[in-house]
C-alpha cells in the first residue's frame, strides 16, 4: 500500500510524486477508511496540508493477499531477474529522489544528507 503515485509527463519525458493521501492496492486507488492522519513538521511544528487516510481491515487484507501473490512469483525467479527487478525499482526511486526527500524532510525534520544516507 502506498499514499503516492508516480505521474508520467511524456513530453518531457521525466516523472513526478503526486500525494493524494490514499492506498494504492495494486493497480487501484482506495480511500475507504474515514480516519484520516495529519502530518506535522517537527522543525517548525506546522500542520501539513494533506490528510492521509486510514486503512480499513478490508484494504490491509486485499493488500495482504495481492503481497502474497506477488512473493510466489517473486521467489520463483532467479538471481539475476530479482536483481533487475530491485534496480527498476532503485530507478524509479531515484527520479523521485529531489521530491521524496523534501516531502520526508518535511515529515521527520532530518535534513536532507542524512535522508540520502
Amino acid at each position: 500500500m502506498y499514499s503516492m503515485k508516480l505521474k508520467h509527463n511524456a513530453s518531457k519525458g521525466n516523472r513526478s510524486m503526486e500525494l493524494h493521501g490514499k492506498q494504492i492496492i495494486g493497480r487501484k486507488v482506495s480511500a475507504e477508511g474515514p480516519a484520516t492522519i495529519q502530518a506535522t513538521n517537527p522543525a517548525t511544528g506546522e500542520k501539513l496540508a494533506l490528510r492521509f487516510h486510514s486503512a480499513t481491515p478490508d484494504e490491509v487484507a486485499r493488500a495482504s493477499a495481492l503481497a502474497h501473490q506477488s512473493f510466489g512469483w517473486l521467489r520463483k525467479t532467479g538471481p539475476e531477474e530479482r536483481a533487475s527487478f530491485l534496480e527498476a525499482i532503485a530507478a524509479e526511486l531515484e527520479i523521485l529522489s529531489d521530491a521524496l526527500i523534501d516531502r520526508c524532510q518535511l515529515e521527520t525534520g532530518l535534513p536532507p544528507a542524512r535522508l540520502r544516507a
